[in-house]
């Protein structure tokens, strides 16, 4: 992973902010010192173009791992919880870009799961298929994408379909 493309990216779809999310083939969500490195040096690059860097999400076996929950985004150590009667009338923007394709499952439905997630969560939310990731609306692949602890990506799809959630290829 490197810092400059993730940036570049962010940049290149003029979003105002952006959160990473990441698996552990292990099924361990524990970040490593390689994902924490990761976690400082975009907080730092973010910042400097301007860009709110939302969270860096380890995806496992087990419920993900949250940097901003966590304290080690921002330096924050309580529980995160939203003000939904705050948050109401504020509109973000969210856009997830996808680049692997049908050969590695859990990285082909990343962007669908934070999408419905960010959905869930009342984010407004978009996906760009750029590269090998452009495969993934073809029905006859989307059937055999069955990712390690993830639900298939027929499935997200489907939710991602059935809530108009734009995907951009």
């Amino acid at each position: 992973m490197y810092v400059r493309k993730v940036i570049e990216r962010t940049l290149a779809h003029k979003a105002s902010s952006f959160l990473l999310a990441h698996n552990h083939p292990s099924g361990d969500p524990t970040p490593s010192s390689d994902d924490r490195d990761l976690t400082q040096a975009l907080k730092a690059a973010a910042a400097t173009v301007g860009v709110r860097f939302l969270d860096h999400l380890v995806i496992g076996e087990t419920d993900p791992f949250s940097f901003k929950a966590n304290g080690l985004l921002y330096g924050w150590n309580g529980k995160v919880e939203l003000n939904k009667q705050r948050m109401e009338g504020a509109m973000a923007k969210l856009l997830i870009t996808a680049t692997y394709g049908y050969d590695n499952s859990t990285r082909a439905v990343m962007p669908f799961f934070v999408a419905k997630g960010a959905k869930e969560s009342g984010i407004d939310v978009g996906i760009v298929l750029a590269l090998d990731a452009t495969v993934l609306v073809k029905q006859e692949l989307r059937q055999h994408v069955k990712p390690y602890g993830l639900p298939p990506l027929n499935e997200l799809f489907q939710f991602v379909v059935d809530h108009q959630i734009p995907v951009y290829v």
